[in-house]
Order: structure tokens, then sequence, then C-alpha cells
């Protein structure tokens, strides 16, 4: 075939477009390429997400330590409601965070339905707000649970989920004679986390996070596992670090929100409650 039959006959063939097959085999190869290239964006917009939230973790335990140096040691207090707890003549209004306000300062707690804008709200009462001076912080942004109802039977009819992915422990600065008030009494800092992911069903993180004692085979309050099998630590020395959850049951307790689980020999279990920050 000559040169300019040969370019008459694919202009031809341009004009009649794809032949079915061609069309078929063209649509595999899309499809083909999609359920590679898709799951590796997912993997890669959790691993970012995942990462993000870490530098999330780490600025409030920063923002955490910061306040403590400021304040002669004394820590803030680690409930959200509006009892303040004082230590050595500290001003009232010293919690770290606060549960949902409404604009006019209204508390509202998880009997009432609250909005994002009302739970970001408490969160700009805290006193760690002005240390970081953004509320996306305080939220992973692998937390959609403000995007459903709240899941917990106790919470407002009409209330939404947590916007608020982290939590302070009540091993700091809480109303139980087991908390620290400062910052001198606590042992290896570098081993005692701070702040963690939790999965509080019932609108918004309320209050503290608490896990049992050593030696007790139950959780207290639930976690949040919003990174496949993997969640982030803030310690009371001001890092923070990612960590793995390797008990089925931590996965399942968090997807769920279950509060209270018995879980004999659960490692992940052990390892909250020896790193906890208890008053010894």
């Amino acid at each position: 075939m000559k040169l300019s039959e040969h370019l008459k006959h694919s202009i031809c063939r341009a004009r009649h477009g794809f032949t079915l097959i061609e069309l078929l085999v063209t649509i595999a190869v899309i499809a083909l390429l999609m359920a590679v290239i898709v799951p590796a964006l997912n993997h890669s917009k959790r691993q970012a997400q995942a990462i993000l939230c870490l530098g999330n973790i780490h600025g409030i335990a920063q923002a955490w330590h910061t306040y403590v140096i400021e304040h002669d040691g004394w820590l803030p207090g680690s409930f959200t409601d509006k009892t303040d707890y004082l230590h050595n003549n500290a001003p009232l209004h010293y919690n770290w965070v606060y549960s949902p306000r409404s604009d006019a300062g209204v508390e509202l707690l998880f009997d009432k339905p609250s909005t994002v804008r009302e739970k970001i709200n408490g969160i700009k009462q805290g006193v760690l707000y002005p240390y970081l001076d953004t509320e996306t912080v305080f939220h992973c942004p692998s937390d959609k649970r403000y995007l459903k109802p709240a899941t917990n039977p106790t919470a407002a009819a009409g209330m939404i989920g947590a916007y608020r992915t982290y939590s302070m422990v009540s091993g700091l600065n809480s109303p139980f004679d087991y908390a620290h008030k400062r910052f001198t009494t606590i042992k290896n800092p570098s081993a005692k986390y701070a702040f963690l992911e939790e999965a509080d069903g019932r609108g918004y993180n309320v209050n503290s996070w608490y896990v049992s004692l050593p030696g007790k085979t139950n959780w207290v309050d639930p976690i949040g596992v919003f990174h496949n099998d993997r969640g982030n630590l803030g310690f009371t020395d001001g890092h923070a670090e990612k960590h793995t959850w390797v008990d089925p049951d931590t996965i399942e307790m968090a997807a769920n929100e279950i509060s209270g689980l018995n879980d004999p020999g659960n490692e992940d279990l052990m390892y909250m409650q020896n790193h906890y920050p208890h008053l010894n």
C-alpha cells in the first residue's frame, strides 16, 4: 500500500471511529487501570490524613506543655464541662477545651443537640486555643462523626457526632484523686500520654478519657481508630507518636464506639494502662 493510500485509509478509519472490539478493549484497559490506581490513591489519602492527624496531636501536646511552663507547672483542666477545678488560686475557666456553647455562651451538654459551629465555640473557650489559633488542629480529617447522627442513646435527639477528635486524659487535673495537678509529680513524662483520639458517641468527647488501672480487664472510655489499625498519642513531654493497635477487639470497639468493653488479655488495653499518667 502506498503512503498516500495508507493515510487515506487511516483518515477513513478515524472518521468512522473505533470498532466495537477496540472500544471494549479500551474500556477494559481503563477499568483495569482504575482498579489499580484508585486503591493506591485512597491509601495515599489515608496516609496523608494520618500524618496530618499526628501533626495535630503534636501541636496540642506542645501547646499543653507550653501552658504548663508558663503557669509554673500547674496543669490545665482535662474536663470539658463548666466546672473548674482550681489550682493554686488560678483564675476560673482554665480547662483545655469546653463542651459545645451557643453563640451567646450557653453551655450545651450532650442532652441538648449542638451544631459543628457550637462544638467549635467550646474549643475556642479553652485555654489551649490561643496557642494554636485554629479549630482545625482539634479535628482529624479522617474523623467523620460530625457528618452522621450521634450513636450513643443518651445523646439528645437530633444530635450530630463529634467534631473534636482528641481528648485529654483524666489522670491530668481532673476532680479525681488519682489525677496529677502539677507537672512535677509526673514520673517519666516521655512515656505518659496526655492526649489521644477518642470515639465518644454522645455528640462530643465528654469530659476526659479514662482507662481502668493495670490488672483490671476492662476499657472504660472508647478510643478512636481512624487510620486503619493505627492511632496517634500526644505525650506529657510534648512529643507525639503513632501507635499500632494489635487486637481486633480494639478496632471493633472503636468502630462501634463501645464504652466499658471487658477484654482480658488485650495487649492494647495493657499498653494504655501502663502508659496512663496515674498519680502514684
